[in-house]
């Protein structure tokens, strides 16, 4: 069910945001997002599309007929972030990890498969949705379980079947319909996975 997300983003003043992004949300989810329709998963994802698409940017502020700059969050006290995140914060695998990922709490890394962890977010998870952080090892195949919605390359690269998609890419895995993809070879890849069940279980 969607609720009023709580990510607000606005204009980092040009300090990040790629041209080289090839995949973005769709106009519709856009559109839910600055109206303020969507649950607090799929509207963190926007956001740290956003923080890396200097498109998207432009789009959403011809929407809203503003320009915006920074990740807020106003459900998670910013001042228990940093605390929270201690040695469970994600090393990227390449490049600068999207803004909105910096400030989320991060849950206990556990292992979801040979060369895959996963790391539910503090705040996020459990509202409705499963939000996760995933990292994979350079080459290793990884699921995509019915129950993911979304996925965001936060940093490095991924195939799905015959597509590479890197930092800041933005898929509709419903409309995909993909299963399995595959981290970079030489990169690896760190994703945020949003679905409304729980999508990664401990493996032993």
């Amino acid at each position: 069910m969607h609720v009023k997300h709580a990510y607000v983003w606005q204009d980092p003043a040009g300090e990040e945001g790629s041209s080289m992004v090839f995949e973005h949300p769709s106009a519709a989810l856009l559109s839910d997002y600055d109206r303020g329709g969507l649950a607090p998963g799929a509207a963190l994802a926007v956001v740290a599309h956003l923080d890396l698409c200097r498109q998207c940017r432009l789009t959403l502020g011809r929407m809203a007929g503003r320009r915006s700059t920074a990740v807020i969050s106003r459900n998670i006290p910013d001042g228990r972030l940093a605390a929270a995140r201690g040695r469970h914060e994600a090393p990227s695998a390449a490049g600068p990890l999207p803004r909105a990922l910096r400030r989320m709490a991060i849950g206990r890394w556990r292992a979801a498969g040979r060369g895959v962890m996963s790391a539910p977010l503090r705040g996020v998870s459990g509202l409705g949705e499963s939000v996760h952080l995933l990292r994979v090892a350079p080459g290793a195949p990884f699921a995509l379980p019915n129950a993911a919605e979304l996925l965001l390359v936060a940093t490095g690269a991924v195939r799905v079947g015959l597509n590479r998609y890197a930092g800041g890419d933005f898929l509709d895995l419903a409309a995909t319909r993909a299963s399995h993809a595959t981290a970079d070879a030489r990169t690896g890849c760190l994703c945020l996975v949003v679905g409304d069940d729980e999508l990664y279980r401990p493996h032993p």
